[in-house]
């Protein structure tokens, strides 16, 4: 709970069993746990009519299920979340978890004692002049003061060792195996930094920034971290239109390349802002597929804008981004060839899924099969939020094709809401599917 805390991370819980009746009580909890209360149950009338009376304290207290869904209650509201428990609408209760995650307030504050003791206090939130709002927060803290400075040889890996990645430099991370040379996946990657453009500026209103970073590879079968790869990454960023403002942050991008023999990972991702003086890291749990065992399999689907990277990339030219008002400078040639082998797909993907109208999507995967000489159908849909199809494209990858489909799709006919580009491929013997979503504003 305290690192939940410190990572500003709210737990929401969801009992999978769903409305469980007094009736159902007792299947739910055979067999009797190995208690005391469990195995010799006080003196109650017959079951059914015990059940009737489940609202009692005590029998509720006594009972595993009823215990295991008020403690899920417990931690997720001691953690600024809620549970959905004893429902069966679990599909509400996801609704009612992604409002809490669009429609919520960060606020800070000192308090009157920050010495430590390692002791929990408390915390009220409250709205004036609405008692009948419903206030989710985090219900205490525990004094520490700021965290220690990053003063270690290895503070990279410092933060990246938690169980909670750190939250204290805000990053994005992305991986996307394609076929590699035998067994192994080339494993194209993505990092994103967003920095406040206020700490960023210059006196020439330049915003410069020297970024050091490292992913560490933990192979989730023998728990062992397994590769490691770090650099750095120098940004110059300038505003197009010396006339408009700037905005708050700005967001950009490092690309790297990794080689992962098939399995199950966790890459760690950690960077250190040297104009912020602080590091942050997150976490991604990925799984290579053997590709060179597939009698016909997809890549995982990559997204990008058709108009070009809408966020500064360590390795590219100037080109627009998100915000018109920030473009980045020219890398020397020389650089910038050094640093194009570190992305071998077509463009740069976005790791925002979110898009609107007037955009074009780019989308980039690739086909494997183990006989060239074989035809594969496509059938790529993109299916609104009922599961209809909005638009589709039909294609063939014929003999000797190499199976990298680079597709733009214009955006203008679908309505703003959420979708789902769906990818199916069919040789004749074998079939085969790959998806994402997205959502249109």
């Amino acid at each position: 709970m305290d690192m939940f805390r410190r990572a500003n991370v709210a737990l929401y819980a969801i009992d999978p069993r769903g409305k469980v009746r007094p009736e159902d009580m007792m299947l739910e909890s055979w067999p009797p746990l190995d208690c005391a209360v469990c195995n010799n149950p006080p003196a109650l009338p017959e079951p059914a009519e015990r059940f009737k009376s489940r609202e009692d304290s005590q029998f509720r207290w006594d009972n595993p299920v009823r215990r295991a869904q008020d403690g899920l209650g417990f931690l997720s509201e001691g953690a600024g979340g809620f549970a959905v428990t004893d429902t069966d609408d679990l599909t509400g209760g996801l609704t009612r978890i992604l409002e809490d995650l669009d429609h919520y307030y960060l606020l800070g504050f000192y308090p009157p004692d920050s010495s430590g003791g390692n002791v929990p206090r408390p915390v009220d939130l409250r709205v004036p002049g609405h008692p009948d709002y419903t206030i989710r927060f985090r219900r205490g803290y525990t004094a520490g003061g700021a965290s220690p400075p990053l003063t270690s040889k290895n503070a990279l890996e410092e933060l990246a060792t938690g169980v909670m990645p750190r939250g204290d430099l805000p990053l994005r991370l992305t991986a996307m195996p394609l076929p590699g040379r035998g067994r192994e996946a080339n494993v194209a990657v993505a990092l994103e930094v967003t920095a406040p453009v206020g700490l960023l500026k210059e006196s020439d209103n330049k915003l410069r920034d020297d970024v050091s970073y490292s992913v560490m590879v933990v192979d989730d079968k023998r728990s062992k971290v397994t590769q490691r790869t770090g650099r750095s990454a120098k940004f110059s960023l300038h505003a197009q239109d010396p006339g408009k403002a700037l905005p708050d942050s700005v967001t950009y991008q490092i690309p790297l390349m990794i080689d992962l023999a098939p399995g199950r990972y966790q890459l760690r991702a950690s960077a250190i802002s040297k104009k912020l003086g602080t590091g942050g890291s997150v976490y991604l749990d990925i799984t290579v597929p053997d590709f060179s065992r597939a009698q016909l399999a997809l890549t995982t689907i990559a997204l990008g804008f058709a108009d070009g990277a809408r966020v500064p990339v360590g390795r590219t030219v100037a080109r627009a981004i998100a915000d018109p008002r920030i473009a980045r400078q020219v890398l020397p040639p020389a650089q910038e060839r050094a640093q194009n082998s570190q992305n071998p797909l077509p463009f740069e993907p976005t790791l925002s899924r979110e898009f609107v109208q007037a955009d074009a999507l780019r989308t980039y995967f690739e086909v494997i099969r183990r006989d060239s000489r074989s035809s594969v159908s496509l059938a790529i849909k993109i299916l609104d939020a009922g599961n209809e199809p909005r638009l589709s494209y039909d294609m063939i990858i014929g003999p000797g094709d190499p199976g990298r489909v680079d597709l733009r799709i214009p955006l203008t006919t679908l309505a703003p809401g959420a979708y789902t580009l769906r990818v199916a491929g069919d040789d004749s013997r074998n079939t085969t599917t790959a998806a994402t979503g997205f959502i249109v504003k």
